[in-house]
Parts: structure tokens; sequence; C-alpha cells
């Protein structure tokens, strides 16, 4: 009888071993895995060009989709007190500034001012994208076109992929260099671009200005004579070319 005592308490101890051992690992492993997880993740299931994992619309450090704080670097300065951030936003949720694509390190610690790059490893902590000086890469997720500074009036991502189906050809067609080409999305014959490129220096205005002025004034038609003769015969000075 003690000895088949002893075996049951033997086989009893295994068990509430081995439960505990496995209840241990099954803790371990999803701390493991949160550990290991680089990016929030950029998912779009309803395709409307915004992240539905993580946004900060406002600029001030927290998340508005989980309402919880996540790591930056950013400043928060509003000084038109509308409960803005003046100097970064991120309003599709893609971890790139809405507000100036390009590569700022303000306070000189070797990270850019416009990414979500907490560690400073050159891939974004929302999407988990490599960027680099020349490109913070905005372009690739959601509504906001942050290099060419514009939101997408009719955003379309038929595929899924987050980003805009128009800016995904070009990019097949000619990389990079297919930015270049011409962009109309509201159809009013300019390129949505245009505000983006540099004013021409002054002295170039002056000199076109010039040049325009020197022109050879315009002779009158042979209907604007016949008009003048029937007027009185008098001839108007002659018209400069616009």
């Amino acid at each position: 009888m003690k000895k088949a005592n002893a075996i049951f308490l033997f086989v009893l101890l295994l068990l509430c071993g081995g439960l505990t051992a496995q209840d241990k690992v099954e803790t371990a492993a999803p701390q493991e895995a949160a550990s290991g997880e680089k990016s929030i993740g950029y998912v779009d299931e309803n395709r409307d060009g915004l992240n539905d994992r993580f946004r900060d619309a406002n600029g001030d450090g927290v998340d508005d989709v989980s309402k919880k704080k996540y790591a930056h670097r950013f400043r928060f300065v509003d000084e038109d007190g509308d409960g803005i951030n003046d100097l970064f936003v991120d309003r599709d949720g893609d971890g790139v500034n809405d507000l100036h694509a390009q590569y700022v390190d303000a306070d000189a610690d070797g990270i850019c001012d416009n990414v979500v790059d907490f560690d400073g490893d050159w891939i974004n902590d929302i999407t988990g994208l490599k960027f680099d000086p020349k490109s913070l890469q905005g372009f690739r997720y959601g509504l906001v076109d942050e290099e060419r500074g514009e939101v997408h009036r009719h955003f379309l991502d038929r595929d899924g992929d987050g980003m805009h189906d128009m800016l995904q050809q070009l990019h097949r067609r000619g990389g990079a260099a297919g930015l270049d080409r011409f962009i109309d999305e509201d159809g009013d014959g300019i390129a949505d671009g245009r505000h983006l490129r540099r004013r021409l220096p002054k002295p170039v205005l002056e000199r076109l200005k010039q040049a325009r002025g020197k022109r050879p004034p315009r002779k009158p038609t042979i209907r604007e004579r016949v008009e003048r003769k029937r007027e009185g015969g008098k001839e108007r000075p002659p018209q400069r070319r616009k």
C-alpha cells in the first residue's frame, strides 16, 4: 500500500512539474515575439489610405488608434494654440512627417526628425521600410504624398498594398524617375507638384521681363486697318506682343 501511494505521489509531482514547465514556455513565447517585432505595421483593410493600426493626426506622440503613447523623438510645438503639432503630424499613419518629408536632424543626434525611428537604425518603426537621406519613402503608403506635399483627392488602392495606384504605375514604368512625369489628379491641366518647384531667382525674372519688353511691336492686321479707316483714318499706336 505504501509503495502504491509513493508511486501515485511520484506521478502526481511529475504531472504538476510538467504543467508548470509548459505554462512557463507559453508565457515566454509571446514576450519573445513581441520583443522581436520591429514595426507596428501598415494595414488598410477598407483601403481609405489610412493605417488601421497607427495614426497621429495632431502629432502629440499618442497613437490615435490605440490611445497609447509611442516612442518618438520629435518635439511638440504649438505656437497658434490649435492643439496640432507645428513640427510633426502623421495623418495617414505611415510614420513619415506629413509636413516635411526631407531629411532633417536639427538636434544633430544622427536620427532623422521627420520619420518615426526611435533607435536610429534607418528603419521606419511603423511600416518597417528602410529609408535614407535621399528618400524617406513617404509616398509608399497612405493618402498623403509627403514628398510632393499633397493629399490624394481620389485615393485608389485596388490591390490593397497601401500605395496609391497612380504612383505605383509610375514607379513600375520608370522607377523613381516616374515621379517626374505629369500628374494632374484634379484635372485642371496644371501639374499637381507645381507649387513645390522653386521660384526662379530675381535676376532671371528681371531678364525675362526685359526680353519681353524688347519685342518688336505687332503689325496691325488688314482687318484692323480697314476698321481704323472707317473710324476716321486715325491709326492707333501699334500694340506690343503679349
